[in-house]
């Protein structure tokens, strides 16, 4: 059973929780049909917050509604999976230019931490915890930019990525020797406080990593 059973305080936000956990921990994985009477069922509620939640979530792009056959977890084309790498390219650029004159001491810390984690992780082959360190350093990298919309705007376009990540990153996620050594170069880039350094050292490594994301789901028929 995915969801366990809820008291009934709050419901509507405690649902859209949880059903946003399972879908970004890919318990629901990328294209599969979700079914309301079901996650009513298995939550103990009826199904008005269910269907709350999941209207939310279309909203939030991470549900796709299909007429005449339900609501589905959202799986991004090619197209669409490149487009997103485009976007989440700019975003990174622009905090990369605001973090050289606002992170701090902490914020810094936090990178290098993320990137010990990430080196662990390599060592030992495990490539969940390395995805992990991987998104974290880069969500790290945003919150140094310390521009809270900004943030807001790269965690929706993260989200769907990461949907897509966790259902097909045994495939689709390539532990490349290098991934330390790629990540260290954007904190080199930003500690070198030169911003158009820095913008286009994010640049190079996101389109890489979208087009090396693309080219996996290529070799491996992931894409229609």
């Amino acid at each position: 059973m995915v969801f366990t059973p809820h008291k009934r305080t709050s419901l509507r936000e405690r649902v859209l929780r949880d059903l946003r956990a399972a879908i970004l921990r890919g318990a629901l994985p990328a294209g599969e049909r979700i079914y309301e009477g079901k996650i009513a069922e298995q939550m103990d509620v009826s199904r008005a917050p269910v269907r709350e939640a999941l209207m939310a979530l279309q909203q939030e792009g991470l549900v796709t509604r299909i007429p005449n056959k339900g609501v589905f977890v959202a799986r991004l084309t090619k197209a669409e999976l490149s487009e997103f790498y485009t976007l989440r390219s700019v975003l990174e650029e622009f905090a990369m230019e605001l973090a050289i004159n606002e992170a701090t001491e902490a914020d810094i810390e936090r990178l290098r931490e993320r990137l010990r984690v990430m080196a662990e992780a390599a060592e030992e082959r495990d490539k969940a915890a390395v995805f992990e360190a991987d998104v974290g350093f880069h969500r790290a990298l945003v919150q140094a930019s310390h521009h809270t919309l900004l943030l807001h705007f790269w965690r929706q376009v993260q989200n769907l990525l990461h949907v897509q990540y966790v259902t097909l990153f045994q495939v689709m996620y390539p532990l490349s020797e290098d991934i330390v050594a790629r990540h260290q170069l954007l904190l080199d880039a930003l500690l070198s406080g030169d911003p158009t350094e820095a913008r286009s050292a994010v640049r190079e490594h996101i389109v890489t990593a979208g087009e090396r994301l693309i080219q996996e789901g290529r070799d491996h028929e992931l894409f229609t």
